[in-house]
């Protein structure tokens, strides 16, 4: 089970070390005051939970925070309300723009973690180039 770091108020220093250390990084923006956060934080822990994500960074960090992280990743001026989920896999982030449901999650989650794995192409990436391939050189083949 991995366990998801929680970052209190005035630990930018500490948020801006492990966004820059660490290749794959997901960011939970939250509010300890916010009913929405209560009920996004087990479900995402869940999330977390169920799938590998042994190579991955998990935090949530009180979104006090953000006023310093946003002067270093301008990624993070898109956060308007909490919860709010980012995922950074080397140097690009993307935002969570779902539900905040489990199988959404979990997707979000399973897609970022997953991607780019083999050689920088997806599986279909990868199945429709191979037949692409295929396809050539049987027409290459029949012009003989």
């Amino acid at each position: 089970m991995k366990e998801i770091k929680d970052f209190p108020r005035n630990t930018e220093k500490e948020v801006l070390s492990i966004l820059k250390d660490n290749p794959i990084v997901f960011i939970a923006f939250i509010n300890p005051n916010c009913h929405h956060c209560d009920m996004f934080k087990p479900v995402y822990s869940k999330a977390c939970n169920d799938l590998d994500t042994k190579n991955a960074t998990l935090m949530n960090v009180h979104s006090d925070n953000l006023p310093v992280l946003k002067t270093t990743f301008r990624e993070f001026n898109k956060v308007d309300g909490v919860p709010t989920l980012f995922s950074k896999k080397g140097k690009k982030f993307s935002m969570y723009k779902g539900d905040n449901d489990y199988d959404s999650l979990k997707q979000f989650i399973s897609s970022n973690i997953n991607s780019n794995q083999s050689g920088g192409k997806s599986k279909k990436k990868l199945k429709k180039h191979k037949k692409y391939n295929k396809t050539k050189k049987k027409k290459k083949s029949s012009k003989k």
